[in-house]
């Protein structure tokens, strides 16, 4: 009885660890998400204010859909995809897929409105 108690303890540390780890490599992740989702909704939100940046930034818009793309995608590849390893890897390549093409194509739209060619 007592062996058994001594062996299912360095698996409770274990497991305590790993969540640790997990905790460890996601929150710079988190963290680096985020602030690209709040840099992009900044991006967006300031022509409705009337603020400076718009005058500042030629294609904000196209700047912040990227922002927020970007989070996202940031947020799935190393975060969620981490911590529920389980999910249907279809699912997964394709939402991640998406996200993805907005963020390019978004960062393409940003190129484009900086050449002048269309108006933002």
């Amino acid at each position: 009885m007592i062996a058994d108690r001594t062996l299912a303890r360095p698996a409770k540390y274990a497991l305590a660890m790993r969540r640790l780890l997990y905790l460890a490599l996601t929150l710079p992740s988190l963290l680096w998400a985020a602030g690209l989702v709040v840099l992009g909704l900044a991006l967006l939100g300031h022509g409705a204010s009337g603020g400076h940046l718009p005058q500042a930034v030629r294609g904000r818009e196209w700047l912040g859909l990227a922002g927020v793309a970007g989070g996202l995608f940031v947020f799935m590849l190393l975060v969620a995809d981490r911590w529920f390893p389980r999910a249907f890897p279809r699912t997964v390549a394709i939402l991640e897929g998406v996200v993805f093409a907005v963020f390019v194509l978004t960062l393409a739209g940003f190129g484009v409105s900086l050449s002048g060619h269309a108006g933002s």
